[in-house]
């Protein structure tokens, strides 16, 4: 299920990809949490209730009273409280524990039924391989990845996918006879992410520096290794240096370096060669950014 009802007049922060985490004393004793548990908790003191937040960066910077940040309408460099994105998170939460309840009730018939490997299986898939939003791949996405924009509605769909997670995990507890086929269907994932099973299609450093770029994802020194293993390349300094570079507006949509037609050709077909790798609704500011190197070609060269 697509978690929707957008949420309007929602501005856009981004956070460094050289903010100096590590530094921050709050942020490492997050990070000792995740590390030791799989999630931080952070109780909703309104509620008196208890949310998972499964990164390390996301639970630093939803309980961060002062994160400095650049609004990327205006480009300026402003402080935020983090917690005023808490609420989001933790409404879209409940809403998507509400989600699971409806949808996967342990019914009798699933415990003690012929319909309990359907039950599982249709859980693993969900959790490992569907694509709910249009972006990620399974609602495990929450225990991997974290947002580098900063905006109401990317925060929402992080809490209702890791509301939804956190209830996977109660079953799992609860009931470990009857998921002990969820250790396979893991294992199963792991191998065919590896391409022993099904291989994906190579896509270039830059293709997918551009991608995460367009789809608002974070590539940084700590996990740039792990993603460019999954795509099949061995460096993930590299692939980091470049996501920084795509990162800059004014390098994506300026000349090359000793610019020539053949040169600035090749930029513009970079770009088109990602747009059909990105859900449709992150289509558009790559689609914008063709448009002006385009225009530029047609001023410089035509």
């Amino acid at each position: 299920m697509k978690n929707n009802n957008k949420i309007q007049n929602d501005t856009r922060y981004s956070i460094s990809v050289d903010f100096p985490f590590e530094k921050e004393y709050h942020y490492s004793i997050i990070k000792r949490e995740v590390e030791k548990n799989g999630y931080y908790i952070v109780k909703e003191l309104n509620e008196n209730y208890e949310v998972k937040i499964y990164t390390a960066v996301l639970a630093f910077i939803l309980t961060s009273d002062k994160l400095q940040v650049t609004n990327l309408d205006t480009q300026k460099k402003v402080k935020i409280n983090g917690w005023e994105y808490f609420k989001t998170y933790f409404e879209a939460y409940r809403k998507g524990e509400e989600y699971f309840e409806t949808e996967y009730k342990v019914l009798p018939n699933v415990l003690y039924g012929a319909n309990a490997d359907k039950y599982v299986n249709d859980i693993c898939l969900n959790y490992f391989e569907i694509e709910h939003d249009g972006i990620h791949k399974g609602w495990k996405f929450v225990k991997e990845c974290y947002p580098i924009t900063i905006q109401r509605e990317i925060i929402k769909n992080f809490g209702y996918y890791s509301g939804i997670v956190s209830k996977v995990e109660e079953l799992i507890k609860k009931y470990p006879q009857l998921f002990n086929k969820f250790k396979l269907c893991e294992n199963e994932f792991l191998h065919s992410e590896n391409g022993t099973k099904k291989e994906q299609p190579k896509l270039k450093i830059d293709q997918i520096a551009l991608k995460y770029v367009y789809e608002g994802l974070q590539i940084t020194r700590e996990n740039g290794n792990e993603i460019a293993k999954k795509y099949g390349h061995k460096s993930g300094e590299k692939l980091f240096q470049r996501f920084t570079y795509f990162r800059s507006y004014a390098n994506r949509t300026g000349e090359p370096t000793l610019c020539t037609p053949k040169k600035l050709v090749n930029k513009i077909k970079l770009i088109e060669s990602v747009i059909e790798l990105l859900p449709t609704d992150k289509q558009q500011r790559a689609k914008d950014e063709v448009l002006i190197l385009k225009n530029i070609y047609k001023k410089e060269y035509c």
